[in-house]
């Protein structure tokens, strides 16, 4: 645990709360994972392909939520992301797992702006990378776990 009582699964998030509404939560080095949280205001649809994402720019402190690459909520937060070695949980936590599938998992070191997020999400990723990732040992492994996982 670090000085505000964080564990591994407390150190960022982004993803639909209970209520549907996406939200961005993080602990930084001047604020506890309770507190730090900015959330959207509509209601991620079920059952329905939903680009989410979220940025947090530390010089600002602003944390932003865009779904479908609209702006859908921001916030204050403040504060330095601490880096560190903990396991990166993808589609789980402490608590609920998530009933649905991810595609095309991004995480950046820098806070995007609206339009790169619109970039992303309508270029996919292999529609912003310098290298092709077709027929790479990555994405041929990809390949073949979602076939066994099917």
């Amino acid at each position: 645990m670090d000085t505000y009582g964080a564990t591994k699964e407390t150190t960022y998030k982004v993803g639909p709360r209970s209520d549907k509404k996406v939200l961005i939560r993080m602990t930084t080095d001047k604020h506890a994972w309770g507190a730090a949280v900015a959330a959207g205001k509509t209601d991620m649809p079920l059952k329905k392909w939903t680009h989410i994402a979220g940025t947090y720019d530390a010089k600002s402190g602003d944390a932003k939520i865009y779904i479908d690459g609209v702006l859908d909520g921001e916030g204050k937060i403040g504060g330095n992301i601490t880096p560190n070695d903990d396991v990166l949980w993808l589609g789980r936590g402490a608590g609920p797992f998530l009933q649905g599938r991810m595609d095309e998992v991004r995480i950046s070191n820098i806070a995007r702006s609206e339009q790169e997020i619109q970039e992303l999400m309508n270029k996919g990723i292999e529609g912003v990378l310098a290298v092709q990732p077709q027929n790479k040992l990555t994405t041929t492994w990809g390949k073949l776990k979602i076939g066994f996982h099917k």
